[in-house]
């Protein structure tokens, strides 16, 4: 008869069969939304510590909008693949075991347990829907505590604009205090951090030198310490003069510009406002001579800006890693196409004129023969800067305007403003001693 027994190899072959199909299913993954990064961060200097950027956390709306290939990591696989075959093994050996009782035929015992595996898949596809449904619910409908445990991705904070915060939090560090001021531009109290030098306390008949310190995109915070006691440490040492260190608050991103549609008067802010407010208030040189900017990235950005379109305030201008230093603002080494879209917007009004008419280039250009004959110009980059083409290109308009100004490349240096300390070594010092009038 048909159900006479077969010899055991067809028997077994049948069985292997299933696992083999069981293997073929677990390869059909199940649908995952994931994102993409959307482009570097603008001008963000991560490793730099007085302009690390804040680890802003956002609900992050390219998830919310994006799907991606189906796709699923190997180890899940293998893992359902396992699984699903442990689940087989185990219905084999009942129904076999049932066979071997004379409860029921090989043929019987098969469609059996197809019949279950199949009941069981349709059971894990419904499974599948409901979790799927869950997760996109969840993730369109998230509530504030979900959003805010999910961090933006690692080299974009383009996804919302940073909040317009005029007094920061306190940062602990050797010699530095937290100060506020009135500022009439911002119609709101303004905070700055200070250091300063034992010699402030040590000779209270004696003025100091003021450097203005101009942070990168993020606000600086979490570097404040590590510059404080860089100074701190050449001061003591006599490699520069004793002086005051002016950490301005500049916001997150606010391009020391004042912004086209007036929410944020950054560059009145520091200008007008806080300058004034620092020399009211301590024992400053109070005239250009006793000024000097420096900054890194976006900060360099601004000291440039400042120090070119107010020669009359500022003597010495150090212009590190910056950027954007480019003519047009339409993409940049560190940042997406988008986010120098939405700077442009945010901050420029969206006008390509605007951002330029702002830049140093124009600013250098307007007042080239002041600045050539009373400015000390320096310009910093590492050849491994992502920047160092448009530096560069600066210098070269900087040559063909002769304004005087000292080019300094660090070899093998990138956009890391500690390594571009350390690479310039006392060479750092030379350029402050000079500018304070000290030999």
């Amino acid at each position: 008869m048909e159900d006479s027994v077969r010899p055991e190899g067809e028997l077994t072959s049948r069985y292997l069969r299933l696992p083999l199909v069981t293997l073929v299913a677990s390869c059909v993954p199940m649908p995952r939304v994931r994102s993409k990064p959307t482009g570097n961060v603008h001008l963000d200097d991560k490793k730099h510590p007085a302009i690390e950027p804040s680890a802003a956390l956002v609900r992050p709306k390219a998830i919310a909008r994006r799907t991606d290939p189906i796709v699923l990591s190997k180890s899940e696989n293998q893992v359902r693949f396992f699984l699903v075959l442990a689940f087989i093994c185990e219905m084999l050996l009942k129904q076999r075991s049932r066979m071997v009782r004379g409860e029921m035929t090989e043929q019987t015992t098969l469609t059996a347990v197809l019949d279950h595996a199949s009941r069981s898949a349709a059971r894990m596809f419904r499974s599948r829907i409901a979790v799927l449904a869950f997760f996109a619910a969840t993730l369109f409908a998230a509530p504030p505590a979900f959003s805010q445990s999910v961090a933006a991705p690692a080299r974009d904070t383009s996804l919302r604009p940073p909040a317009i915060a005029w007094v920061t939090r306190p940062v602990s560090a050797n010699r530095v205090v937290q100060r506020t001021f009135q500022s009439a531009a911002a119609k709101t109290a303004v905070s700055y951090h200070l250091y300063l030098p034992a010699a402030y306390d040590r000779e209270p008949g004696r003025r100091f030198p003021v450097v203005y310190w101009l942070h990168g995109s993020g606000g600086g915070l979490a570097g404040i310490p590590a510059v404080a006691r860089h100074f701190d440490e050449a001061i003591q040492a006599g490699k520069t003069p004793p002086c005051l260190v002016v950490f301005v608050n500049g916001l997150e991103m606010g391009m020391y510009v004042d912004w086209s549609n007036g929410a944020a008067p950054v560059e009145t802010v520091i200008v007008r406002d806080l300058v004034s407010h620092i020399d009211a208030t301590y024992r400053t040189v109070a005239a250009r001579e006793g000024r000097l900017l420096d900054g890194f990235s976006m900060g360099g950005y601004g000291a440039a800006r400042f120090g070119f379109k107010y020669p009359e305030m500022f003597r010495a201008i150090s212009i590190v890693g910056a950027g954007p230093l480019q003519e047009t603002l339409t993409s940049t080494p560190r940042a997406s196409k988008v986010r120098a879209e939405e700077l442009l917007a945010r901050v420029y009004g969206g006008s390509q004129a605007r951002f330029r008419q702002e830049g140093p280039r124009t600013l250098a250009k307007t007042n080239a023969t002041t600045i050539a004959k009373g400015s000390l110009v320096r310009m910093v980059i590492g050849s491994s800067d992502e920047t160092y083409e448009n530096n560069a290109a600066f210098h070269d308009y900087l040559d063909s305007l002769k304004i005087p100004h000292d080019w300094i490349v660090l070899t093998g240096v990138g956009h890391d403003p500690e390594a571009v300390l350390k690479a310039l070594g006392d060479a750092n010092w030379s350029f402050y001693r000079k500018a304070f009038g000290a030999r």
